[in-house]
């Protein structure tokens, strides 16, 4: 009965919507259902979000965790808006109410990144990070904002002649994203050794990882378009994010066994340069890549 209702809200909202910005910022009536849905999404994400961060600071008391968890979504907001602001088509860059239609859809976005994070992982930013005090879920967390804003950050660069471009381009990104990280999880069980061990240094490598594929991903899913078959044939440069699970998988089934002492081979120092080998790497592909303009 709530999904029916908030699928109604959604709608209701949606139609008045497009029928302001079809009037007032001469959006077609596409662009303004677009908007009506970014719209609900991300001010039931926002609210949510905040009300969540405030409700666990006062019940745990935990002042620097709460302002960090409070300032998080700027991440994602900043690669946002200097993306659309530099990089994107020009039609949008130029324009205030297209930089705010693409800026709604990006927190839409990461609303609906982490539902498929707990479809996906079984992570929940509720239990897994709100709820239960847990840093390394805090510090993976921190990653997966990164990572899935990068991506959505990059389909928006390029021309393109509307809306489904980025939600394409940016589809492929995140979905192959998300069944990575799921394929690395169902190998390694690191997300497991993260929300149930508590395993900061799993965290930190995980993080690094998510933040680092989501950079190769948001590259192959940038560009300007030209219909839907190149835009999949143009996304195959991000093949080199497969080398870097390879990777992660073999490091974490042969030198970060959880049986293993972790006051040696598993401390912070071995994670940390795990971590920026992954980080490296990401930027050498990218860098590598042929420009995209």
């Amino acid at each position: 009965m709530v999904v029916k209702n908030r699928l109604f809200n959604m709608l209701l909202i949606s139609f008045f919507i497009s029928l302001f910005s079809w009037e007032f910022l001469y959006f077609s009536i596409g662009e303004g259902v677009v908007m009506g849905i970014s719209i609900y999404l991300s001010c039931l994400f926002l609210r949510g979000w905040y009300l969540k961060v405030s409700r666990r600071t006062t019940f745990f008391n935990e002042i620097k965790s709460g302002i960090y968890l409070y300032l998080l979504p700027m991440i994602a907001l900043f690669f946002y808006l200097v993306t659309l602001r530099t990089a994107a088509s020009w039609d949008v860059s130029d324009s205030f109410s297209y930089t705010l239609l693409y800026l709604l859809l990006g927190i839409a976005w990461l609303s609906l990144s982490f539902s498929g994070m707990l479809l996906f992982w079984a992570f929940s930013y509720e239990d897994d990070v709100l709820m239960s005090q847990n840093r390394s879920s805090m510090i993976m967390l921190t990653g997966a904002v990164i990572g899935s804003s990068l991506i959505y950050a990059g389909a928006n660069i390029g021309d393109g002649p509307g809306w489904w471009t980025v939600v394409f381009a940016g589809g492929l990104g995140t979905v192959s994203w998300l069944l990575l990280g799921m394929l690395i999880n169902f190998t390694t069980g690191i997300i497991n050794r993260i929300t149930v061990d508590r395993d900061i240094n799993s965290g930190i490598r995980f993080s690094a990882y998510l933040v680092a594929s989501g950079l190769i991903l948001a590259r192959g899913s940038a560009g300007n378009w030209l219909s839907f078959t190149r835009t999949i044939v143009d996304f195959t440069v991000a093949w080199p994010v497969l080398l870097m699970v390879i990777l992660m998988i073999l490091f974490e089934l042969l030198l970060f066994k959880p049986q293993e002492n972790r006051d040696q081979l598993n401390g912070k120092v071995a994670s940390i340069g795990v971590a920026t080998l992954y980080l490296f790497f990401a930027i050498a592909v990218v860098a590598t890549l042929p420009t995209i303009f």
